[in-house]
């Protein structure tokens, strides 16, 4: 294993080394083989030369909940998996087809909450995409009129962006207390060093500024690991897609999110829900009208996954 993957013995939420494990399995070995083929068989590729000598082998953080991958892909095998197991051309054509309206409509009602939170005219906010990704989340933000940036590490993704006039900051190039809101969706769960990752970003933020940081709900996980079938998606929760083999290496609960938010001086906050119903968009018909009216208490009071509004002070 040491040739491909490099061993995590800290819980990568909270630095705690009171972990126990969860879940072990060989990559060549069902479910988790199983899993792979069904996930990787229309994404491009996958070879398991690189994994015969390897475990899946999840943990929990006593300290704090997380669940996390003690294995992880080193640099040779996290280029290999991203930039050739899952192959770009089909990566791209994938974020064509979910570009739906209702897709967009849920981005142009993001941005617009940010707008009203921090009530500032939109050339005023500086805003940052965090994993940008196919900049999706940025191109909206600046049609509606935002000054905004994104970071990637993807070379594919970064050449799309400044063809699209993005610009691009590499991480180690973000100016201090720069911006008024970094959006980063469906990353942290792919990171090796999260609370790293995070203090770099508060050091980015403006006084008051906003960071979002959304990630799989990974509230059901242990059921659905002791599961015989895996493969994806056998289920529309998708089984264990929150944990998921080489990619999500960290899956977070709101008491590890808290406790990474005092580690870099970070604070929670809710999106008020005042602003939350006033700024709403893409209501569809009566149901669609009363969801989005209920949606802003239900989810306040009873949440689902992990989506997590960090302030700075």
């Amino acid at each position: 294993m040491a040739s491909f993957f490099v061993e995590r013995k800290e819980c990568p939420a909270c630095n705690s080394s009171a972990i126990e494990d969860v879940y072990s399995c060989r990559y060549i070995e069902s479910p988790v083989r199983d899993y792979l083929d069904s996930f990787y068989q229309s994404q491009g590729k996958i070879e398991y030369d690189y994994l015969k000598d390897a475990d899946y082998h999840l943990c929990n953080c006593s300290t704090c909940g997380a669940l996390f991958q003690k294995w992880i892909p080193n640099d040779f095998l996290s280029d290999k998996l991203y930039d050739e197991w899952i192959d770009p051309d089909a990566a791209f054509q994938r974020h064509q087809q979910k570009n739906n309206l209702d897709y967009l409509g849920k981005k142009a009602g993001e941005i617009i909450q940010i707008i009203g939170y921090f009530n500032l005219p939109p050339h005023q906010l500086h805003l940052l995409d965090f994993g940008m990704g196919w900049c999706q989340w940025a191109n909206m933000a600046r049609a509606f009129g935002c000054n905004c940036s994104g970071s990637e590490i993807s070379a594919e993704r970064i050449e799309f962006a400044e063809s699209q006039g993005l610009e691009v900051i590499p991480l180690e190039k973000l100016p201090d207390e720069h911006f008024d809101f970094i959006n980063s969706e469906q990353v942290f769960e792919h990171l090796p060093n999260p609370l790293e990752i995070l203090n770099i970003l508060q050091k980015a933020l403006k006084p008051h500024g906003l960071l979002r940081i959304n990630v799989p709900d990974g509230s059901k996980i242990r059921r659905n690991i002791k599961k015989g079938n895996w493969t994806f998606p056998a289920e529309p929760n998708r089984v264990v897609n929150p944990i998921s083999p080489l990619e999500h290496i960290n899956c977070y609960s709101g008491y590890s999110m808290a406790r990474m938010a005092d580690a870099t001086g970070l604070r929670i906050i809710k999106m008020p829900i005042p602003v939350q119903l006033k700024y709403n968009v893409n209501i569809s018909g009566l149901s669609g009208m009363l969801k989005k009216i209920v949606r802003p208490f239900y989810t306040s009071y009873f949440p689902r996954g992990v989506c997590t509004y960090f302030e700075k002070p």
